[in-house]
């Protein structure tokens, strides 16, 4: 396992290409979510209610322009950090100074089978330990009751863009920083338990970011705290791992692989449990 870089002031210019790049697929990954979120809550009655009266046009356009602004100032921040402790994004930073991406295919294949492996042991944790304790709404949820397409849009573009510019760029990188100041190995960098800690937090306030839009849809009960932590935990984990040892793209890229197991085969089986022939099973 690779020792983390040591942390280092540098006087390299700023990747502003980079930057750009970064927050326009940002942009695009939040604009991808807007069906989702226009049918899981501007068109919910309980957060319609505590919403002022606006249309939704105007909701729309207001969720991309805050994402953007949120954008522009943790991408900065992320990227400094991440030159400060090693980790890389070999694939944009390619891209932005015009040339050959190194090992794309690699990257993409490694990131998104190590996705699609996660995904596998998430849906079989969701499926045997707490879809049977789900109420009916997470359950329904869990089987497609939103358009197919929706969620897709919702977990490739939004969970893999944005989720981690923010759980990994940004917070990974900053805990990693913090912490190394702190526990170091003898040659002055942060040690390989700096990045399992950092990795767990991170994790865990990734896991914990998800209960908001949980409780959109069920009140939030002791089980599904337990839910979000245990399944999206897994999932944070992996994905920082990957950032660590293969770059920012390679996490992205997992993040996709999971939710095309989640949402495809995994609103299939959920599907066949709710079923009336499947019924002895619940």
């Amino acid at each position: 396992m690779r020792a983390l870089t040591p942390m280092k002031n540098t006087t390299d210019p700023f990747p502003w290409r980079v930057f750009w790049l970064l927050l326009a697929a940002g942009v695009v990954g939040t604009s991808a979510s807007l069906p989702y979120l226009s049918g899981q809550f501007f068109a919910n009655p309980v957060v319609r209610k505590a919403m002022p009266p606006i249309s939704l046009p105007v909701f729309e356009l207001l969720v991309v322009a805050q994402s953007a602004v949120y954008l522009a100032l943790i991408i900065p921040l992320g990227l400094l950090l991440a030159r400060r402790i090693g980790f890389e994004f070999p694939l944009v930073r390619a891209w932005a100074s015009g040339e050959r991406a190194p090992a794309a295919g690699r990257v993409l294949a490694v990131g998104l089978l190590s996705g699609v492996a996660v995904g596998v042991l998430v849906l079989a944790l969701e499926i045997v330990v707490f879809f049977p304790h789900l109420p009916p709404p997470l359950q329904a949820l869990d089987a497609g009751s939103v358009s197919l397409w929706k969620r897709l849009l919702l977990g490739l573009f939004y969970g893999g863009i944005v989720e981690e510019l923010f759980s990994r760029l940004f917070l990974l990188s900053l805990f990693v920083w913090l912490l190394g100041f702190v526990f170091r190995s003898a040659d002055g960098r942060p040690s390989a338990a700096v990045f399992w800690t950092a990795n767990l937090l991170a994790a865990l306030l990734f896991a914990l970011g998800h209960l908001p839009g949980t409780s959109t849809v069920a009140p939030l009960t002791a089980l599904l705290v337990t839910r979000a932590l245990a399944l999206n935990g897994l999932v944070g984990m992996a994905c920082g791992y990957l950032y660590w040892r293969r770059g920012l793209e390679a996490a992205m890229f997992a993040h996709m692989g999971f939710h095309l197991v989640w949402q495809l085969p995994g609103a299939w089986i959920a599907r066949a449990l709710l079923s009336p022939v499947s019924g002895s099973f619940l």
